[in-house]
C-alpha cells in the first residue's frame, strides 16, 4: 500500500507528482488537511479514485461555525465535487451538540453513529491549582525520570521552562526538550521519535503535541497553563496512560492564567478600533518607506508594529 502526504508545505513539483500518482493508481492513501482539500478539491476529483473520506478529529468540523478552522464548512461542497464518497468522521471529544453538527455537515445518518462509552479509569487527577511554587512541582515530578508532558500556552514559555528544568535537573538535561509549532516538521518528528523511544523523558509543549499523538507510556501530563476549553483539556489529558496503566494529570494552573488566556483570545480577535489603528499604522509605515526608500514595501517585526501602533494611538491594546 502506498501512502502519501499532501499539505500546503508540499513543494509544487511533489504535489504534481502525487496527484499524477493518485490518478494512475500508484497511491492508495492520501493524508491531507481540510484547508488543502478545500482549495484543491477539483484536482482530487479529477483523479476519479476518491471513494472513501475519513475526517479525523472531527470535533473541529462540528465547531467550525464558531470561526475556528472554517475550511471544514466547505466539506459539503468538497464531497459533492468528489462524487459523494463514503465518509467516516471520528473524534474522542465531541459533545452531543458537536456530533449533531458533524452529522449535518457530512450528511451522515445519525442512526449510523457509534458511541464508545469507555472510561479512562487508569487516569488520576491531581488538583494543584493555585500552587504557590508550581515550578518546584515540575522539577520534583520531572526528576523522577518518568515520561512526562508539560503543556503551556506559548512557544516562549515552552523554551523558558526547558531552560529552567535543565538548570535544576542537570543529570537529565539532555533528556528534556520543547515541542511547538515553531519547529520545522522534521524537528518535530525528531523530538517525537526521541520521546517515543525513551531518549527524552520530558517535553514541554504547546497544544501542537496533542491530537493524533499516540504514545502508550506517558505517565504524567502536567497542565502548567489553563486549557482553552473542555475539548483542549480532554485532548491534552488524553495523552496520558494510553497503555492502560496508572497515569496522572496534574492541574497546575491558577486564576492568573485565566487572565493570560483572555489576553491571548483578545489579541487573536481585536476590537474594531484596534484594527483601524493597525490599518492606519501600516498605511503610514508604507508611505514612510516609499518616501525614504523609494518603494512602499517594508520589513518589521510584530512587536515593532505594535509599538508603532501604540505611538499612533496610545489607547491601542495591540501586543
Amino acid at each position: 500500500m502506498s501512502v502519501r502526504v499532501l499539505t500546503g508545505e508540499t513543494p509544487l513539483a511533489d504535489r504534481d507528482e502525487t496527484f499524477s500518482a493518485l490518478r494512475d493508481g500508484s497511491v492508495d492513501v492520501l493524508l491531507t488537511t481540510p484547508e488543502f482539500l478545500a482549495i484543491h478539491a477539483k484536482r482530487f476529483a479529477e483523479a476519479g479514485r476518491v471513494g472513501f473520506v475519513v475526517v479525523d478529529e472531527a470535533h473541529h468540523a462540528g465547531m467550525a461555525k464558531g470561526g475556528s478552522r472554517s475550511s471544514y464548512l466547505s466539506l459539503p461542497e468538497v464531497l459533492n465535487e468528489l462524487g459523494h464518497p463514503v465518509t467516516l468522521a471520528v473524534s474522542a471529544t465531541a459533545s452531543d451538540e458537536v456530533a449533531h453538527e458533524i452529522c449535518g455537515l457530512l450528511d451522515i445518518d445519525e442512526r449510523g453513529v457509534v458511541v464508545d462509552q469507555s472510561v479512562r479509569s487508569n487516569l488520576s487527577i491531581r488538583d494543584c491549582r493555585e500552587l504557590r511554587d508550581r515550578d518546584a512541582a515540575l522539577v520534583t515530578r520531572v526528576a523522577t525520570g518518568e515520561k512526562t508532558v508539560i503543556y503551556v500556552n506559548s512557544r516562549e514559555q515552552s523554551v523558558a521552562l526547558v531552560r529552567m528544568l535543565r538548570r535544576q535537573i542537570p543529570e537529565l538535561a539532555q533528556r528534556i526538550s520543547f515541542y511547538n509549532a515553531g519547529l520545522t516538521r522534521s524537528d518535530r518528528t525528531r523530538v517525537e521519535r526521541a520521546f517515543r523511544d525513551g531518549t527524552l523523558c520530558c517535553i514541554v509543549s504547546t497544544s501542537a503535541f496533542g491530537e493524533g499523538v499516540n504514545l502508550p507510556d506517558i505517565r504524567n501530563v502536567m497542565l502548567y497553563h489553563l486549557p482553552f476549553g473542555e475539548v483542549e483539556f480532554n485532548q491534552m489529558s488524553g495523552r496520558a496512560g494510553r497503555d492502560g496503566l496508572p497515569a496522572q494529570v496534574w492541574m497546575l494552573f491558577g486564576e492568573r492564567d485565566a487572565r493570560i488566556n483572555e489576553r491571548i483570545i483578545a489579541s487573536s480577535a481585536p476590537e474594531r478600533e484596534d484594527l483601524v489603528t493597525l490599518y492606519r499604522t501600516l498605511r503610514s509605515l508604507s508611505e514612510r518607506a516609499a518616501t525614504e526608500e523609494g518603494e512602499s514595501s517594508f520589513t518589521m517585526q510584530n512587536a515593532e508594529i505594535a509599538q508603532e501602533s501604540f505611538a499612533f494611538n496610545p489607547r491601542s491594546t495591540l501586543d
